[in-house]
C-alpha cells in the first residue's frame, strides 16, 4: 500500500471515532428523554440540563470538531503536495491513538488530569505533524 493510502487511514479512523461518539451521544440523549430524566423543554436552550452521561458524550462529540479539524487539514496538505512519508503516517496514527484514549477517558471515568494529558499529547502530535509538513515543504521541498 502506498504511503498516501496509509496516511488516509488515521483520518478514516478519526471519522469513525466521531460517528461512533455521535451515535453514542444520540443514544444517551434518547435514553434520557425516554427515562424522563429530562424534557425537551429543559434542554432546548441549555445543554447543562442533560444528565451527566449524556453531557459527557455530547461534550466529547463537540471535541471531535476542534483539534481533529487541524489534523485533517494537515493530512490534506501532505496529500495535496505529495509530501506524505512514513514519519507523517506515524504521527497521524499517534494522533488518532491519543484522540481515542481521550475519548475513552472522557466518556468513562472522566478523570480530568488523565483526559487533559491525552488532550495535550494529541495537540503536540498534531502540532508536530504541522511542523513536519512545514519542514518538508519549505526546507526539503
Amino acid at each position: 500500500m502506498a504511503t498516501e493510502h496509509w496516511l488516509v487511514l488515521p483520518v478514516l479512523g478519526q471519522i469513525v471515532l466521531t460517528v461512533v461518539i455521535g451515535l453514542l451521544s444520540l443514544h444517551s440523549r434518547i435514553k434520557s428523554l425516554r427515562g424522563r430524566q429530562v424534557t425537551l423543554e429543559q434542554v432546548a436552550l441549555d445543554n447543562a440540563a442533560w444528565p451527566d452521561t449524556a453531557r459527557k458524550f455530547g461534550n466529547n462529540f463537540d471535541n471531535q470538531f476542534q483539534v481533529p479539524l487541524l489534523f485533517v487539514a494537515a493530512v490534506g496538505f501532505f496529500l495535496a503536495t505529495g509530501l506524505a512519508d512514513r514519519i507523517a503516517v506515524t504521527m497521524a496514527f499517534l494522533f488518532l491513538a491519543l484522540r481515542l484514549a481521550h475519548a475513552i477517558e472522557h466518556v468513562n471515568a472522566n478523570r480530568v488530569p488523565h483526559r487533559f494529558s491525552f488532550y495535550l499529547a494529541s495537540l503536540v502530535a498534531m502540532l508536530a505533524l504541522w511542523a513536519w509538513f512545514a519542514f518538508r515543504f519549505y526546507v526539503t521541498g
